[in-house]
């Protein structure tokens, strides 16, 4: 098997990447400085090794996937793929959109399509919890099938702890996608994991697998944990700034959720990603639809609650880890992030008390999520289980927040 990803593979982001990209490429005797060098030319080198070498033809699986910048490019129709490679057709990282390559691109008699979906995704996807439910997981491979892109399939699923329901949906569904329905498999799910409560325990999956606000239109999330810390960073940025500066914030000329706004630049892996998150109208739209998703995350706490009553003692820890530690994670987020809006606002008026107010309610609901972390990590098979990452962590947001916190106090 020889797979290749073609996307997030230029050197963007280090000023070191372009000397990394470049040698990569001199070890398969290629040379990225040649006018008519081109990406999958890495592709064919490969195959041409694996000749060299007497690996049989014969049995050989050749794929490709595209991403970010690669999908563009195919969209584009730029790419010269080997023939007999599978190309695989990412989604838009938060398994909620097809990337347009597959919804839109032409197909190849000569090429075998497939898919790469995400259940999870470090940075602006899902990260600290499952958000996918089966039903649009299964509504996006059909849409895959009847779009010629159904003969090879993989799931990228992160810390699998964390999306034990998601990874065990995909696995059953992709063997026969129209018998499959992904009402009657939760249910079954449930019955073989929390036998002695699945109406209380279905009750609590629906509701949550429902709190994601979507964007007007695009029907796309807008607060994966992903998206608020992206958000949360920039507005503790803001204030910080603001403080420092000894000056007032003026309201933000930007809307409060974007990963790339629609970029003025050429830059095709922006170009490709420039549709993940939509924009929302303004500060207080975001503030309502963040005070929308909280309840509704409180909501499933609570049924949750009732549920874990009802619930056979040994059954209660994986409800614990599967559904309230999760609700648990979301609920202290997205009161974070509705908090961090109060404390913007109230900056930009000028009224400290305020912010600084709102700021500690978030440090409070942020400190939670740090607490719920802890027992998820509870015992000494799970001690070192999850402790946070680079890109999305409770306790950077805890950071964050008292840095502005302290930033507001220097200022006076």
């Amino acid at each position: 098997y020889l797979g290749c990803s073609t996307g997030g593979i230029y050197p963007n982001f280090s000023p070191d990447g372009w000397d990394r990209w470049t040698a990569m490429l001199t070890s398969f005797g290629l040379n990225a400085m040649q006018p008519d060098f081109r990406v999958e030319k890495l592709k064919a080198r490969q195959i041409e090794i694996l000749d060299e070498l007497g690996v049989p033809k014969e049995g050989r699986v050749v794929s490709t996937t595209l991403w970010a910048e690669g999908a563009y490019f195919n969209a584009k129709g730029l790419l010269e793929i080997p023939k007999g490679t599978i190309v695989v057709l990412a989604d838009n990282n938060c398994g909620w959109k097809w990337q347009k390559d597959l919804l839109e691109g032409a197909r190849s008699t000569d090429l075998a399509y497939g898919v790469y979906y995400h259940h999870q995704l470090i940075g602006m996807g899902p990260h600290l919890a499952s958000l996918v439910p089966a039903s649009k997981t299964h509504e996006m491979l059909r849409t895959a099938r009847e779009k010629g892109a159904s003969q090879y399939a993989i799931f990228n699923v992160g810390n699998v702890r964390e999306f034990v329901y998601g990874i065990d949906a995909s696995a059953k569904m992709t063997w026969n996608l129209d018998a499959f329905d992904p009402e009657v498999w939760t249910k079954d799910w449930l019955k073989r994991r929390v036998p002695s409560n699945v109406p209380g325990w279905l009750a609590a999956l629906n509701v949550y697998y429902r709190s994601l606000q979507l964007q007007p239109g695009t029907g796309i999330p807008c607060f994966l944990d992903g998206e608020l810390w992206y958000d949360y960073v920039h507005r503790m940025g803001r204030i910080k700034k603001a403080a420092a500066s000894r000056t007032a914030l003026r309201p933000a000329d930007e809307p409060a959720v974007t990963v790339f706004p629609p970029p003025a630049t050429s830059d095709p892996f922006k170009l490709a990603l420039a549709d993940m998150h939509p924009p929302l109208a303004s500060p207080s739209d975001t503030y309502a639809r963040l005070a929308a998703q909280r309840a509704s995350y409180e909501h499933v706490l609570r049924l949750a609650e009732r549920a874990m009553g009802r619930t056979d003692r040994k059954e209660r820890r994986f409800a614990q880890d599967f559904l309230v530690y999760p609700a648990k994670v979301m609920f202290g987020l997205t009161d974070a992030s509705m908090q961090s809006v109060l404390a913007e606002e109230a900056f930009q008026a000028g009224e400290r008390e305020a912010a600084v107010e709102a700021l500690q309610a978030a440090e409070e609901a942020l400190q939670a999520v740090v607490d719920a972390g802890e027992d998820y990590c509870h015992d000494e098979k799970w001690r070192f289980w999850y402790r946070g990452c680079e890109k999305v962590a409770p306790v950077k947001f805890l950071r964050q927040t008292r840095e502005a916190l302290q930033a507001i106090e220097d200022a006076e």
